[in-house]
């Protein structure tokens, strides 16, 4: 996915699949106990982006803002909302990493 630095209010979807027998991630919420959400760029230390509840997965954008979108119908798709920061004005590339353990 390509993104203009200096873009703002971002969402974008991520699947989660389980490592080990490949099956669609499902019932996760922004306070799931084993969530680490975190941004990287390039010579720069890593970020952690801080887990919000959203009302539903169409609602307004909020920095760290995660929901699930359709467990029955999207079986493991979930909206996460990008912190600007993430892709301030300047920034070359950005790579968004989501850490499930199960605890």
């Amino acid at each position: 996915m390509n993104i203009r630095a200096g873009s703002t209010s971002l969402s974008i979807n991520v699947q989660l699949f389980n490592n080990t027998t490949g099956a669609p991630i499902t019932g996760l919420a922004y306070d799931s106990a084993g969530i680490i959400l975190s941004y990287g760029r390039p010579g720069a230390a890593r970020v952690a982006i801080t887990p919000a509840d959203l009302a539903s997965s169409s609602a307004a954008y909020s920095a760290g803002g995660f929901k699930e979108v359709d467990a029955t119908n999207m079986p493991g798709l979930y909206r996460l909302d990008v912190p600007d920061a993430a892709i301030a004005a300047g920034v070359n590339s950005v790579s968004i990493f989501f850490i499930f353990t199960g605890a």
